[in-house]
């Protein structure tokens, strides 16, 4: 199970808090997380005044959270639960309309499944071993989508269940299609 603080737990609190709080737009889904101060957001900051760490949720966690689930198609651009973002609010579905979801932007970037799987095969067996993390399959597969938008995802699919990777980020099979 994926820890509390992990991109998986955010997409489920940003869908819970979708369905539940009343809102009008995306600001007031982001106000409506922000007030829950849920420990998945909570982020240390610097305080100069004090010169201290304080921890808090981070509104920049939520925004990106949120726009990685309109990415994924599970809410509007007015913040609101899409039709998928209905159906992944049940845990049975979760899993298979995120790890859907990621499919589609993957392949719209130009990511060949198959391929991959073959590059990290490679890697595994060359001497040296190379190691299949994030960048390395980013640099691999040139797909047309950032590095950081792209080890989100792999991170997601991992912990969906649509990928094998060790604690470590290092991928080992893509079993999506």
């Amino acid at each position: 199970m994926p820890s509390v603080r992990s991109i998986y737990r955010k997409v489920q609190i940003v869908l819970d808090t979708a369905k539940s709080v009343k809102y009008d737009d995306i600001r007031g889904l982001v106000n409506g997380i922000y007030e829950f101060n849920m420990p998945s957001f909570v982020t240390r900051k610097y305080d100069r005044e004090t010169d201290t760490m304080k921890y808090g949720p981070s509104i920049r966690v939520i925004r990106r959270t949120i726009r990685l689930c309109q990415t994924l198609g599970l809410i509007d651009s007015e913040g609101h639960l899409t039709s998928d973002g209905r159906k992944a609010i049940r845990k049975s579905q979760f899993d298979n309309i995120v790890r859907t979801g990621i499919q589609a932007i993957l392949a719209e970037a130009g990511y060949d499944v198959d391929k991959m799987n073959k590059v990290i095969t490679d890697m595994l067996h060359s001497t040296p071993v190379s190691l299949p993390t994030a960048r390395a399959l980013w640099n691999a597969s040139k797909c047309h989508i950032a590095l950081a938008k792209f080890s989100l995802l792999l991170t997601l699919l991992t912990q969906c269940g649509g990928a094998s990777a060790s604690q470590c980020k290092i991928y080992l099979h893509i079993s999506i299609k």
